[in-house]
Protein backbone atom coordinates (compact mmCIF):
# COMPACT_ATOMS: atom_id res chain seq x y z
CA UNK A 1 0.00 0.00 0.00
CA UNK A 2 0.98 3.77 -0.67
CA UNK A 3 4.29 4.59 -2.25
CA UNK A 4 6.95 2.22 -0.01
CA UNK A 5 4.20 -1.17 -1.32
CA UNK A 6 4.10 -1.73 2.59
CA UNK A 7 2.23 -4.43 3.53
CA UNK A 8 -0.40 -3.48 6.88
CA UNK A 9 0.62 -5.98 9.23
CA UNK A 10 4.70 -4.82 8.22
CA UNK A 11 3.42 -1.50 9.22
CA UNK A 12 1.82 -2.08 12.03
CA UNK A 13 5.44 -3.95 13.24
CA UNK A 14 7.38 -0.58 12.61
CA UNK A 15 5.12 2.09 13.75
CA UNK A 16 6.22 2.18 17.44
CA UNK A 17 9.62 2.47 16.78
CA UNK A 18 9.39 4.95 13.97
CA UNK A 19 7.45 7.13 15.82
CA UNK A 20 4.41 7.20 13.39
CA UNK A 21 0.67 6.61 14.44
CA UNK A 22 -0.63 4.31 12.72
CA UNK A 23 -4.29 2.90 12.79
CA UNK A 24 -5.02 0.97 9.71
CA UNK A 25 -3.87 0.91 5.82
CA UNK A 26 -5.17 4.27 4.97
CA UNK A 27 -2.55 5.49 6.93
CA UNK A 28 -0.17 4.02 4.59
CA UNK A 29 -1.32 6.43 1.97
CA UNK A 30 0.19 9.59 3.82
CA UNK A 31 3.31 10.05 2.59
CA UNK A 32 5.36 11.26 5.20
CA UNK A 33 4.01 7.83 7.40
CA UNK A 34 4.29 5.55 4.01
CA UNK A 35 7.99 6.89 3.64
CA UNK A 36 9.32 6.62 7.39
CA UNK A 37 7.59 3.27 7.58
CA UNK A 38 9.32 1.86 4.09
CA UNK A 39 12.89 3.79 4.65
CA UNK A 40 13.23 2.17 8.22
CA UNK A 41 12.01 -1.48 6.66
CA UNK A 42 14.98 -0.81 4.37
CA UNK A 43 17.26 0.07 6.99
CA UNK A 44 16.47 -3.04 9.02
CA UNK A 45 17.24 -4.91 6.03
CA UNK A 46 20.50 -3.31 5.04
CA UNK A 47 21.83 -3.55 8.37
CA UNK A 48 20.57 -7.50 8.35
CA UNK A 49 22.14 -8.13 5.27
CA UNK A 50 25.45 -6.32 5.85
CA UNK A 51 25.11 -4.30 2.97
CA UNK A 52 24.13 -7.15 0.56
CA UNK A 53 22.49 -5.20 -2.46
CA UNK A 54 20.74 -8.37 -4.11
CA UNK A 55 19.53 -9.58 -0.47
CA UNK A 56 18.29 -6.31 1.51
CA UNK A 57 16.68 -5.30 -1.87
CA UNK A 58 14.83 -8.93 -2.85
CA UNK A 59 13.74 -9.01 0.89
CA UNK A 60 11.98 -5.76 0.67
CA UNK A 61 10.42 -7.38 -2.12
CA UNK A 62 9.80 -11.12 -1.00
CA UNK A 63 10.74 -11.24 2.57
CA UNK A 64 14.25 -12.85 4.17
CA UNK A 65 12.48 -16.37 4.33
CA UNK A 66 12.82 -16.34 0.27
CA UNK A 67 16.14 -14.95 -0.30
CA UNK A 68 17.26 -17.02 2.24
CA UNK A 69 16.05 -20.23 0.58
CA UNK A 70 17.69 -18.96 -2.67
CA UNK A 71 20.80 -18.39 -0.95
CA UNK A 72 20.77 -21.65 0.23
CA UNK A 73 19.76 -23.21 -2.82
CA UNK A 74 20.42 -21.39 -5.81
CA UNK A 75 23.85 -19.25 -5.04
CA UNK A 76 25.76 -18.60 -7.54
CA UNK A 77 29.78 -16.60 -7.59
CA UNK A 78 28.29 -14.55 -10.21
CA UNK A 79 25.85 -12.27 -8.94
CA UNK A 80 23.87 -11.88 -11.97
CA UNK A 81 23.62 -15.40 -12.38
CA UNK A 82 22.08 -15.52 -9.27
CA UNK A 83 19.51 -12.82 -9.97
CA UNK A 84 18.15 -14.90 -12.56
CA UNK A 85 17.93 -17.81 -11.01
CA UNK A 86 15.30 -16.12 -8.92
CA UNK A 87 12.27 -17.94 -8.82
CA UNK A 88 10.40 -15.03 -8.57
CA UNK A 89 10.07 -13.08 -11.83
CA UNK A 90 8.70 -9.86 -9.85
CA UNK A 91 11.82 -9.86 -7.25
CA UNK A 92 14.39 -10.83 -10.41
CA UNK A 93 12.61 -7.58 -12.06
CA UNK A 94 12.61 -5.88 -8.99
CA UNK A 95 16.35 -6.24 -8.40
CA UNK A 96 17.09 -5.31 -11.79
CA UNK A 97 15.20 -1.89 -11.86
CA UNK A 98 16.65 -0.73 -8.40
CA UNK A 99 19.99 -1.52 -9.30
CA UNK A 100 19.25 0.39 -13.17
CA UNK A 101 17.53 3.54 -11.54
CA UNK A 102 20.69 3.41 -9.22
CA UNK A 103 23.09 3.06 -11.38
CA UNK A 104 20.87 6.11 -13.58
CA UNK A 105 21.20 8.01 -10.99
CA UNK A 106 24.90 7.72 -9.92
CA UNK A 107 25.59 8.59 -13.91
CA UNK A 108 23.00 11.68 -13.76
CA UNK A 109 24.49 13.18 -10.62
CA UNK A 110 27.96 13.62 -12.39
CA UNK A 111 29.38 9.80 -11.60
CA UNK A 112 31.77 7.65 -13.36
CA UNK A 113 30.32 4.28 -13.32
CA UNK A 114 32.16 1.37 -14.05
CA UNK A 115 29.65 -1.67 -12.87
CA UNK A 116 31.60 -4.32 -10.18
CA UNK A 117 29.32 -7.08 -10.51
CA UNK A 118 30.79 -7.39 -6.49
CA UNK A 119 28.68 -4.30 -5.34
CA UNK A 120 25.42 -6.50 -5.77
CA UNK A 121 27.11 -8.92 -3.22
CA UNK A 122 28.54 -5.95 -1.07
CA UNK A 123 26.81 -2.78 -1.53
CA UNK A 124 30.12 -1.02 0.19
CA UNK A 125 32.55 -1.64 -3.08
CA UNK A 126 32.25 1.34 -5.07
CA UNK A 127 31.13 1.18 -8.33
Amino acid sequence: FGLMQLLPERAKELADEAEVEYKDFNDLYEPDKNIKLGTLLLSRYLTKWKYNFIGYIASYNAGSGAINRWLKSRYRKDPFEFVEMIPYEETQGYIKLIFRNYVTYLRLTGNDVAVDPQFLWNSKVKL
